[in-house]
């Protein structure tokens, strides 16, 4: 991603953007398509996680944010992870006896990781 953003418009967690090298190359994008837009640094990050300001025509990151939606997304991988490892085998071997304590020990991480959501 480049220096500086042109930014049109922004919604919740959408912001319509186009980035310049320079900011005067933002600025005259603003001045000739965005009448409503305004030019300025990116603000680097996510874009889901930048607060636009229409009004003060300001973005800033909002690093809460994404580090609340990064740990639950972390989460969920690591559910997908652990919930995958519970193959036909694994099954097998706890419906015959075989598989010791493995399948509640694997069931114990899952529940550990859905208390993260």
């Amino acid at each position: 991603m480049k220096d500086f953003i042109a930014i049109d418009h922004s919604v919740a967690d959408h912001h319509k953007f186009q980035d310049f090298d320079t900011l005067v190359e933002a600025q005259v994008h603003i001045r000739d398509n965005l009448p409503n837009g305004f030019a300025a640094p990116n603000p680097g990050g996510i874009k889901e996680f930048w607060k636009v300001d229409m009004v003060a025509k300001t973005i800033t990151p909002d690093p809460a944010s994404a580090s609340s939606t990064l740990t639950k997304r972390e989460a969920q991988d690591n559910i997908h992870r652990l919930e995958s490892e519970v193959t036909p085998r694994r099954m097998r071997d706890h419906a015959l006896g075989t598989g010791g304590d493995w399948l509640e020990d694997q069931e114990a991480l899952i529940a550990v990781e859905r208390e993260k959501l």
